[in-house]
């Protein structure tokens, strides 16, 4: 996977499921069904997308801020939308924002620290 964006996808799933829970007949099932989808398509594209930062040497120049849309983006929009879609997933919701906390944190500091030492690397 070599976009951080492709999980965006499966955020989008999640936020479907989210507006059509209660819309018709059957929708609270079709809404399980749909996040559950898209829940673990966000997590395994976001333990991809960090193990292939863990198995590849990057220099800081390769660091951006849609690093953080994999790791941090998804596990959080799975955090928001579990609790909405049942109470039952409030564990899953909570393993998500740990998850993206976890991520967002150091994801952050080194993108924040590339971008006030970028501008000196070019003297």
């Amino acid at each position: 996977m070599r976009s951080n964006s492709f999980s965006i996808s499966f955020m989008i799933l999640m936020l479907f499921a989210y507006v059509m829970d209660g819309q018709f007949h059957h929708s609270h099932k079709f809404a399980q069904v749909v996040f559950w989808i898209g829940a673990v398509g966000v997590l395994a594209l976001a333990f991809i997308k960090v193990g292939d930062w863990i198995s590849h040497k990057f220099d800081i120049e390769h660091v951006t801020a849609a690093w953080l849309v994999a790791p941090v983006g998804g596990p959080f929009v799975m955090a928001l939308v579990a609790p909405a879609i049942s109470r039952a997933y409030v564990e899953a919701a909570l393993f998500g924002f740990g998850f993206a906390l976890i991520m967002w944190l150091l994801l952050f500091t080194i993108t924040f620290q590339r971008v006030i030492t970028a501008a000196n690397a070019d003297d």
